[in-house]
Formats: structure tokens, sequence, C-alpha cells
């Protein structure tokens, strides 16, 4: 199994079409946020409750963000992003300010923008010996919030895993310790 990592060349096999994968999260802090109108440089924060822990060592989960806009037909899933990993009980996590993908066709390239102003749904994975902040794009996540648009609210709540691996992503005020 082959794992792209943020700006690798993904080669698939429909009409010879080269995905180019930019996981271009630059500057997590640089934000602006128009409808909950922070101030710049105020990231979108989500707190990750790690639910494993409660039944003995914590699993370390890997947060990521599918991008439904990035969804290109036939193709594998190339929308995720990395939101971060959670090694304890629970965790702070920034929102991306933003991400691009790139499509190289026979003919054009095409580039897709991501702002929080646009749907997300977070999963979480099994963040043990892994490289790539977690399960690859091509293993199930064991769990999975709605699709949401992050810039609805200042903040987020979820707790992973999940009821029968669904999660509920709930607005909340920016967490501390960022």
């Amino acid at each position: 199994m082959t794992r792209a990592s943020p700006g690798a060349l993904l080669r698939v096999p429909a009409l010879t079409l080269l995905v180019l994968l930019t996981l271009s999260c630059a500057d997590n802090l640089t934000s602006l946020n128009k409808n909950t109108n922070k101030p710049e440089g105020v990231p979108i924060t989500v707190m990750v409750t790690n639910a494993t822990c409660g039944t003995g060592p914590c699993v370390p989960l890997a947060v990521r963000g599918w991008i439904p806009k990035f969804d290109v037909p036939g193709q594998p899933p190339s929308g995720f992003m990395a939101v971060g990993t959670v090694d304890s009980a629970s965790a702070c996590l920034a929102i991306p300010a933003s991400d691009s993908l790139t499509v190289i066709g026979p003919s054009d390239t095409m580039v897709i923008r991501w702002t929080p102003d646009d749907n997300v749904i977070l999963t979480a994975g099994d963040a043990r010996g892994t490289t790539d902040h977690g399960y690859t794009p091509f293993e199930p996540p064991m769990s999975y919030t709605q699709e949401f648009v992050p810039a609805a609210a200042p903040g987020w709540h979820v707790t992973f895993p999940g009821d029968s691996g669904r999660a509920v992503v709930e607005a909340a005020e920016s967490c501390k310790g960022l």
C-alpha cells in the first residue's frame, strides 16, 4: 500500500490523470474568520476527547479533516488534511487556516482551495505505528463526524470514537492551550 505525503505526486489510472496533493496547511494561526468575526491570528479550534482512555491505556488518535470538495470522481480519496494527534484523554487542536488540492490532467491543471468557510468532516484513526498522522486515506477511520463548516463557530468539541463509528461535533467556545 502506498501512502502519499503532503506535496506528493499521485499517479492514478483513469485517463492518466495525475493528482498532486498539496496540503498547504500554511500557517494555522492566520485565519480570518468572516462568520465569527474572529481577529486575524486567532485559530478556530476543536477540543477532542479521546474516549479510548476510559477503558485502559489511551489509543493515540490521528485526527484528520476530509474535505468533500476535494473528491475527484473515479479517484482514490485525496482530500485529507492533517489536524493533529491526541495522545491523552483530550487535546485542543487548531483547524488549518487553508488547504489546497492541485489536479493535473492531460490538458489542464486545476487548483481547488479549502478554507474554514467550506465543509469538512473530521475523522479519527489509530495513530500507533504510523508516520503520516495515522491511518492512510485508503483505510477506514475508526470514527467520523457529520459534515460541518468550521467558521460557523469559534470552536468545536467532539468525542472520538463515537457510537457505531459516528461522532457528533458540536459548536463550542475556542479551547485554550494553543
